[in-house]
């Protein structure tokens, strides 16, 4: 039974975060950690799974950002998902295109909701979820002078 379930790669650095994951998700599939230490693309290349999931701090965004774009270059990229651990970036869909991911949500979604988002995404049919990390003033005008990058 265990070959049935899909592996799933799971890059967070937070370890309590990296447990809930694992929580939520492992009876539905058989979780990868990958590791910092090693490098995600390598820990990736070994483990091969159909998806990975990426959680961010709002610092982390535009780091794994371009992880996940690294990833969509691999010669059998897999499905990549992003979470934002503060809410969602300012302009989501242009982040998602950006940065080459298949979905983004927020980490505010209860399991049962998180669990059908990864489906959609290991499905292919990844979407934006949640809502949008708050902004200060100056991140507003900024963000109106040079677009999503500086928020």
């Amino acid at each position: 039974m265990e070959k049935r379930r899909p592996k799933l790669g799971l890059f967070v650095s937070h370890t309590g975060i990296r447990l809930r994951l694992v929580r939520a998700l492992s009876s539905n599939y058989r979780i990868e950690i990958l590791s910092s230490k090693n490098g995600l693309i390598k820990g990736f290349r070994k483990t091969r799974p159909v998806a990975v999931l990426l959680c961010a701090t709002p610092r982390e965004l535009a780091k794994l950002g371009a992880q996940a774009r690294a990833l969509k270059t691999e010669q059998r990229p897999p499905w990549v998902g992003l979470i934002a651990l503060s809410g969602l970036p300012p302009h989501p869909d242009r982040f998602v295109q950006a940065h080459l991911l298949d979905a983004l949500t927020d980490l505010s979604a209860a399991p049962d909701a998180l669990e059908r988002w990864v489906d959609a995404l290991v499905q292919g049919k990844g979407f934006v979820a949640g809502d949008p990390a708050p902004q200060t003033p100056w991140q507003k005008a900024l963000g109106r002078l040079s677009g999503f990058r500086a928020s």
